[in-house]
């Protein structure tokens, strides 16, 4: 029917100031969803002709302070593209590169900090670049980017195994919070999905064991 779903892979929802709502498709979908009587179209680019030899999957996407688009990639090369907006060019970074002597692999995640850093989410590491300098750090044995900056400026990061990691990012320094059967006031279970602040400061942490406690 017109103005019906064309897929039931469905991957994610966000809803805009605007109150609009965007339904992104997964699997090998390639349309996005807007929740509004209007049909209006949103400016972008098409990355399959962006100028670059792309492929594998767009796993992550990225505003920057500027309004730069960045887009990270799953299994493929170049694992990441720059896209500016104001002059419409689109350049490969971490193509093939290595960072203090290692080669990045598989990006599946991005954010961006308070300072307008950008923070990648690879394969068994995690990188950040600084948005003064363009140069990038690596931080090991970690997979995933940092879900939010709390009013303190600690960066924290569920992981799918090992628990919840705080990051401070002035020392370099990680706290993991893991399961400890001994203290019932650990986290229950070292599966952790995603961690939110509430407006007091409190942090809030989901996930949990496979059984699905929180």
């Amino acid at each position: 029917n017109e103005g019906a779903l064309t897929t039931s892979h469905l991957w994610q929802t966000f809803q805009t100031s605007d109150g609009v709502t965007w339904i992104a498709t997964g699997g090998n979908g390639k349309t996005v969803y807007k929740v509004k009587k209007q049909d209006e179209r949103f400016p972008f680019f098409d990355w399959q002709n962006a100028g670059v030899h792309l492929g594998g999957v767009a796993s992550s996407i990225v505003k920057d302070l500027e309004g730069n688009i960045w887009v990270g990639f799953d299994l493929a090369f170049p694992q990441l593209i720059h896209h500016d907006r104001k002059t419409g060019k689109t350049v490969s970074v971490l193509n093939q590169d290595a960072v203090e002597g290692f080669l990045i692999q598989n990006i599946r995640s991005l954010s961006l900090d308070r300072e307008g850093n950008l923070w990648i989410g690879a394969q068994n590491e995690v990188l950040r670049r600084d948005a003064k300098t363009g140069k990038f750090r690596r931080y090991n044995n970690l997979w995933k980017s940092p879900d939010i900056q709390d009013r303190d400026g600690h960066l924290w990061i569920p992981d799918n195994g090992t628990g919840l990691f705080r990051l401070d990012p002035k020392t370099g320094a990680f706290t993991n919070f893991r399961q400890d059967a001994s203290r019932p006031e650990s986290i229950s279970g070292n599966n952790v999905q995603n961690v939110f602040e509430d407006v007091n400061g409190n942090i809030w942490v989901g996930g949990g064991g496979f059984s699905g406690s929180f």
